[in-house]
């Protein structure tokens, strides 16, 4: 008795079907994928518990920070990113001001922080002491319409 052609295809396309330890490797290749930390980074505007406020716009685009002294105080703002004073501004009493900043990097938790104080340098609470307004639009950089003014916060945007 001869074996039928089919016969023939359906044992070959049985021995060519992938192998119990092929879909093992798979399997735990896909584990691994889904397993793997995926680093995003961090964007918006928080005023912390500490008193201090932390921004970083949407990468690549920039966005507007609006705070305003509610005091009867002149007060001293304080830009910083890992540690280095960027810039520093002077808010009078009952003034608004708006400052541009950037995504503050590429790694996962760059971003800027503000201190504020008095002009002697006695730290006080944003909380307290500033309006913030925490909902920025995010624009490209050179369509927003705030300037980076004297806090300086474009390191992503100087390429840092």
């Amino acid at each position: 008795m001869t074996k039928s052609p089919f016969a023939v295809g359906v044992s070959l396309f049985h021995r060519s079907r992938p192998s119990r330890v092929y879909h093992v490797a798979l399997a735990m290749a896909l584990l691994l994928t889904v397993g793997c930390r995926q680093e995003r980074l961090w964007y918006g505007i928080q005023v912390q518990l500490d008193g201090r406020i932390k921004l970083a716009s949407e990468q690549p685009r920039c966005g507007c920070l609006t705070v305003g002294n509610t005091t009867d105080g002149v007060l001293r703002l304080q830009s910083v990113q890992g540690g280095q004073l960027l810039g520093e501004a002077a808010l009078k009493p009952k003034e608004i001001s708006s400052f541009r900043f950037d995504w503050a990097g590429t790694s996962a938790n760059a971003s800027y922080l503000i201190s504020v104080s008095t002009p002697e340098g006695r730290s006080l609470d944003a909380r307290k002491t500033l309006s913030v307004e925490t909902h920025p639009v995010w624009t490209f950089c050179d369509e927003t319409l705030c300037e980076y003014g004297s806090l300086m916060m474009n390191l992503g945007d100087r390429g840092r």
